[in-house]
């Protein structure tokens, strides 16, 4: 089992300093801008910022597009204070009891990404230094655009990301790599498996023509009909595109940004069943959300699982774990754990 078991951040987006503790199942809790999102772009740093994650969308498009603000792309925003004074980030994972380093440095011009395997180095040394030697596995972009001037690809872990806005990318993805798919049955399955969810008895996913020479995606009902995947609710889409896309590219660890999004509490039952399949499957799984319905549900669901708080005071990243009974205890007390 390939396991993250604390992840350091220095200057890295509004953290200037901060390490937290990772569980097969963690769950991050917290105010806005407290460093929930943050820490899962740390993590998908590590799948490596070039290597695709679904079809055409790699780290660097999800960093990319997530921030992106009118035209502007860049990917200054990695760095503390968009690189105005500290020239370098540092994020640091301790993964099966050893270190790596992936390094960002800002220039002038450009943003250059570096990732270091087995790293002996002090934080405090890496943070002084000036230059960097005998690191071949970089990536460079231009500052303000991200456009990529240069790679070498290399990752610490296979990652994957879920969040409602590549919901698209998934199905582009499901699309090319539709052979492979159904020859695992992953469709089968989860038709199956979503069908206790929306009350229709559905036998299979299929991709069939939709008239004029269009491809849909459909769910396939057992008595002939068919409802195309964009007009179920956007829960159930999340639910049934992230079941096979974790299914086939069968990733180390899951990253899943406001989980409790579009999911009522039938939906997070299921979806915490299934979270329990794969921990006890060796994956591991790191959740945002701002639910304490979906916190508890998912909690007390999946074993091993932790509950942190995360807080931001003046840049330092402070943390506290909970257990599900602490939080509905504090609930109790009227304590929201959130704020």
């Amino acid at each position: 089992m390939t396991k993250i078991e604390k992840i350091y951040l220095r200057y890295f987006r509004g953290i200037i300093k901060g390490e937290v503790e990772l569980a097969p199942l963690t769950i991050l809790v917290g105010p806005n801008n407290t460093g929930k999102t943050s820490i899962l772009e740390a993590i998908l740093l590590a799948h490596g910022v070039t290597n695709p994650l679904v079809t055409n969308l790699t780290p660097l498009d999800v960093l990319s597009s997530l921030h992106e603000t009118l035209s502007s792309k860049g990917l200054d925003h990695l760095i503390y204070g968009y690189g105005s004074k500290h020239k370098r980030a540092i994020i640091r994972y301790t993964i099966n009891s050893k270190t790596h380093d992936l390094i960002i440095n800002v220039k002038p011009l450009e943003i250059e990404i570096r990732l270091i395997a087995n790293s002996k180095q002090t934080i405090e040394d890496l943070m002084l230094r000036k230059t960097l030697e005998g690191e071949a596995l970089m990536v460079s972009f231009t500052r303000f655009t991200a456009e990529k001037l240069s790679s070498s690809r290399h990752s610490f872990l296979k990652v994957m990301f879920i969040k409602d806005e590549i919901i698209k990318n998934i199905y582009k993805y499901m699309y090319n790599k539709w052979i492979e798919i159904v020859g695992k049955k992953l469709t089968k399955k989860t038709a199956n498996w979503i069908s206790n969810l929306i009350n229709l008895d559905a036998s299979d996913i299929t991709i069939e023509p939709f008239g004029g020479g269009v491809y849909a995606l459909l769910l396939y009902l057992k008595d002939g009909s068919r409802i195309r995947l964009g007009d179920l609710g956007d829960g159930v889409q999340m639910l049934i595109a992230s079941r096979i896309v974790v299914g086939d590219t069968n990733p180390d660890i899951i990253l899943w940004d406001d989980v409790e999004s579009h999911m009522n509490p039938r939906a997070l039952t299921m979806l915490a069943d299934w979270l329990s399949e794969l921990v006890k499957g060796g994956k591991q799984v790191i959740l945002t959300t701002h639910s304490l319905e979906a916190t508890k549900i998912i909690a007390k669901t999946v074993p091993n699982s932790t509950i942190i708080k995360l807080n931001l005071e003046n840049g330092i990243l402070l943390t506290k774990k909970y257990s599900v009974d602490e939080i509905s205890e504090l609930e109790e007390m009227g304590l929201d754990v959130r704020v």
